[in-house]
């Protein structure tokens, strides 16, 4: 499983609330991720509809939480060397 399909995988979670309370504002964030690093146009789709049922500061809140996320993924990733 890539990454794509992993950050894919937490959005849906959060979108059904599977094994977890249902958070759409956490869900949007996981989809923004996802779209950083993947832009497809179905994930573009998504994201639009998930934005249909919050609120503009539920929006906000999740832009803010994607760049957390995005920042604690790059800090893990491997630095580039130059070589």
């Amino acid at each position: 499983m890539g990454i794509s399909a992993v950050h894919g995988k937490h959005g849906h979670i959060y979108e059904k609330g599977l094994g977890i309370e249902k958070d759409l504002v956490k869900a949007l964030a996981w989809e923004k991720v996802t779209q950083q690093r993947y832009p497809l146009k179905r994930i573009e789709q998504h994201i639009a509809e998930l934005q249909k049922n919050l609120t503009p500061e539920q929006v906000a809140a999740s832009e803010k939480l994607a760049k957390e996320i995005t920042a604690k993924i790059e800090a893990r990733l491997p630095k580039k060397t130059g070589i």
